[in-house]
């Protein structure tokens, strides 16, 4: 898929909403690692107790047979630290920023609570080793106002606007330095996507993130797992999806995918006290890729 033209930027003085899709409650909790192997991977004995999404895929790569299944309740800390010790351990902007498992644990911690709850969260595992992740949300029209600060589908003329300057914005949050800057930059892309996207959409998956393994990120899981999540949406009648791609990897597989390609938000645009946040990202981005998809 060839990417299409970036979205207009627009400079603007406007101060963000200071209210955060992503912050929840303030950080508590204490980071413990569950067990792992000598592997560095968790495993469950039973993986095939939950519900069965997928069963028997196997890697065209190295014949590695992975069976995707639905996180329930308890899986919600096995799940959390995947999630979290995936992001410091392998995605370019947290890596950049040089956060810990402690930095985001608490954050997420909620958020992978409420999506086991409200929304879907599909584990990949090799026989009893968890392998791959993939969390989803849902939200439906009435959240849109507040979800997309006012600019809604169907906007005649959209266009992603840039502040000269993030710091007051990046301080409203009550949180350690580097995570304010990780959370003011997603809540903003998510507060500009609405005017982007066509007017008959009324709900919406957002996939919050896709994770793998090292050990399996030469098997193509990515791409299957996206595909299987796209099944889960489409089974609860929700036909429009939006992905956050912050790193080289997953705007790939939306391009592959054939998801639409919406806007850049510029890691060179998001600054603070005039230097810019992101930069010389090891993967080579150059900033996050909004793509949407309609599935059916």
């Amino acid at each position: 898929m060839k990417l299409l033209n970036a979205a207009p930027r627009l400079q603007t003085a406007i101060r963000l909403s200071s209210s955060s899709r992503i912050v929840t409650s303030k950080p508590k909790q204490a980071y413990q690692s569950l067990p792992k192997c000598d592997q560095g991977l968790f495993h469950d004995l039973n993986p095939l107790s939950r519900q069965i999404v997928r069963k028997g895929w196997v890697s065209p790569v190295s014949g590695t047979v992975v069976d995707f299944v639905k996180a329930e309740p308890r899986d919600a800390e096995m799940i959390n630290q995947f999630w979290v010790e995936s992001f410091v351990d392998t995605n370019n902007i947290c890596n950049h920023l040089g956060l810990s498992y402690q930095d985001l644990y608490g954050l997420h911690k909620p958020w992978t609570e409420e999506m086991i709850e409200k929304g879907d969260i599909i584990m990949g595992f090799d026989q009893t080793k968890f392998a791959c992740l993939q969390l989803m949300k849902y939200h439906f029209q009435p959240e849109f106002e507040e979800l997309f600060a006012g600019e809604l589908p169907g906007h005649p003329n959209p266009q992603y606007h840039v502040k000269h300057d993030y710091a007051e914005d990046i301080a409203s949050y009550d949180l350690p330095h580097n995570v304010a800057r990780l959370a003011c930059f997603l809540d903003d892309l998510v507060r500009q996507t609405g005017k982007f996207l066509p007017v008959e959409v009324k709900d919406v998956c957002i996939f919050e993130a896709t994770c793998v393994h090292p050990l399996y990120q030469k098997d193509r899981m990515g791409s299957v797992i996206i595909a299987t999540a796209v099944d889960a949406t489409l089974r609860r009648n929700v036909v429009h999806g939006l992905g956050y791609c912050v790193a080289t990897g997953t705007r790939k597989i939306c391009e592959k995918q054939n998801w639409k390609f919406l806007f850049e938000a510029r890691y060179d645009d998001y600054r603070e006290n005039g230097e810019p946040v992101f930069f010389d990202m090891k993967d080579g981005a150059t900033g996050s890729h909004q793509f949407y998809k309609k599935f059916i």
